[in-house]
C-alpha cells in the first residue's frame, strides 16, 4: 500500500491534498510512531501517515467525509526525544 505523510505545523496534522477518508485507523490517547497510518483513502490503496512520534489527542476528520488540501486530520502530543538517556554507575 502506498503512504503519503500528513503534513504538520505545530501539533497539527493536515491534508497533504483532499480525499474522503475510507477507515480511521487511531483514536484518541493512541501512541503512534512516525510512519504510522492514520487513515487509509476511499477508493485508492493508500494512507496518510504520521511525520511524528507522539499520542493522538483530537481527531478532526469523519469516516467518508471530503477532506480538503490542508485541513486538520489529528492533533498530536509530540513525544519528547530521548537525549542522553543512558546511565553511567
Amino acid at each position: 500500500m502506498k503512504a503519503t505523510a500528513a503534513m504538520r505545523r505545530g501539533n497539527i496534522l493536515y491534508a497533504p491534498y483532499g480525499f474522503k477518508p475510507a477507515t480511521i485507523l487511531v483514536k484518541e490517547g493512541d501512541r503512534v510512531t512516525a510512519g504510522d497510518p492514520i487513515c487509509t483513502i476511499m477508493g485508492m490503496e493508500e494512507s496518510i501517515t504520521t511525520p511524528v512520534n507522539g499520542r493522538i489527542t483530537k481527531i478532526h476528520i469523519k469516516l467518508n467525509q471530503a477532506v480538503s488540501w490542508d485541513r486538520a486530520l489529528v492533533t498530536i502530543e509530540r513525544e519528547a526525544e530521548a537525549v542522553g538517556s543512558a546511565c553511567h554507575r
